[in-house]
């Protein structure tokens, strides 16, 4: 408010010194003018009033009657206002006769005369005159400069002429006064005409700024800043446009780097080959089921499968027949496993099964199930069928084991066994045998 109001303040002062400045100009020049008039015409007054009085006189002048002179001095300073003095002097510049108003005033007894000033003073010669005769004209009188009689001296009083200089002066300055008054009154409008809209169009760009882009600025189709409101109006609309845009491309970022994430971490835990979790995810999935199995006293179960001469399939057909055989063996796994059941590839042809809530009869029983439907698979490769068989090594979770790396030792002791007496076949942990339960 304080900045709006400074910006007013400035407003003001620019629409108002210019109105000033104009105006004392403008009556300088005025009073200039006037001044000039006036004096020009009290002298063309005293010069006038100073010739009338040189042909009046030149008769007495001429038969030397200062009587008369006088009378005419004194008729002259009663008949027009605002001279000082009137004086006819003779060829030699002697005075004849002379004439001034009675003043009235502080300090002055009536019938004082002015003191003479050379510079408010008229002088206008007193010719002689005689009659010309032409043949083809009518006689008429003429100046002769060889018969100048003498001179009217006419001393102007400027009392009256300064007074008339002071009321300009008044009137001018009034004049000044009233310029400015108006001046201010319109400057006044227009700067409340343009602050007005400048402060709504400053709250609402602080509104956007705070992130209230719903922000308008009220429309004036009357106000002068009309357009510079509406280009408001429409940069706040384009600003509200990018930003749903911009929310809407990073809500989009958002999700795919997401999905990108998930994408990646489902990569880093699932083998690329047979699509099961790699030994990675199983070795954490089987971290989980063990301290669970451990703090509610539950049943786990782990089976290892080994498909059997596999080597001599790789070396024999080729690794993408091997593959093929991965593949298909891992379908095996997958279709004869239960939902809550965890397999994984460990590496190479070794998988992984890990049965929450299984005992180990129960997994001997499902592993021999799974040998079974391997034996019976037959993977197709080209002209070839290939049979396959695979050895299982089955454990359970005892009380006192930590970690999953107790589990793999017993399970791949057994599964071991089960290869060294002659493969395809089911073996389980000697401790944990089946019908015992788990410890």
């Amino acid at each position: 408010m304080k900045r709006a109001s400074g910006f007013q303040l400035r407003l003001l002062a620019v629409a108002v010194l210019p109105v000033v400045l104009f105006a004392l100009l403008l009556s300088m020049l005025w009073v200039n003018w006037l001044n000039r008039e006036l004096a020009e015409a009290e002298h063309k007054r005293a010069e006038a009033v100073a010739r009338q009085l040189a042909v009046a006189s030149e008769f007495h002048l001429f038969s030397g009657n200062r009587e008369a002179l006088e009378l005419l001095a004194r008729m002259v300073v009663a008949s027009e206002p605002g001279l000082r003095s009137v004086a006819v002097l003779d060829a030699d510049g002697r005075t004849l006769a002379h004439a001034e108003p009675a003043i009235r005033g502080a300090g002055q007894g009536v019938g004082q005369p002015h003191p003479p000033s050379a510079a408010n003073a008229v002088m206008v010669a007193i010719e002689g005159r005689v009659l010309a005769f032409d043949a083809l004209l009518p006689g008429e009188e003429v100046a002769d400069p060889e018969a100048r009689l003498g001179f009217v001296r006419v001393e102007l009083d400027h009392a009256d002429l300064d007074a008339k200089r002071v009321r300009i002066v008044w009137v001018a300055f009034g004049l000044v006064l009233l310029s400015i008054l108006v001046g201010g009154i319109l400057a006044a409008w227009v700067s409340r005409e343009v602050t007005g809209p400048i402060n709504r169009i400053a709250g609402v760009v602080r509104q956007i700024g705070r992130g209230e882009l719903d922000a308008r600025v009220e429309v004036d189709s009357g106000c002068v800043l009309y357009e510079l409101e509406t280009g408001i109006n429409d940069m706040a609309e384009q600003v509200a446009m990018n930003q749903d845009e911009l929310q809407r491309r990073v809500a989009e970022a958002t999700h795919e780097l997401n999905a990108q994430k998930l994408a990646a971490e489902r990569e880093a835990r699932i083998d690329s080959l047979t699509g099961l979790f790699n030994r990675r995810a199983f070795m954490e999935k089987a971290e989980e089921e063990i301290h669970r199995a451990s703090r509610y006293h539950g049943q786990l179960a782990l089976v290892m499968v080994d498909l059997d001469h596999f080597k001599q399939i790789n070396d024999s057909y080729g690794h993408p027949v091997g593959d093929r055989v991965l593949i298909a063996l891992a379908n095996v796994l997958n279709a004869s496993k239960r939902e809550i059941d965890f397999l994984g590839r460990l590496g190479g042809e070794e998988f992984a099964l890990l049965m929450p809530g299984t005992d180990v009869p129960e997994a001997v029983a499902a592993s021999e199930r799974m040998r079974l439907a391997i034996e019976a698979m037959r993977v197709e490769a080209g002209d070839l069928t290939l049979r396959c068989t695979a050895s299982f090594g089955v454990t359970g979770y005892a009380r006192g084991d930590l970690a999953v790396r107790d589990l793999l030792i017993r399970a791949d002791t057994a599964l071991y066994r089960a290869k060294s007496e002659g493969r395809n076949r089911v073996e389980w942990d000697l401790a944990l045998a089946p019908g015992a339960g788990v410890r």
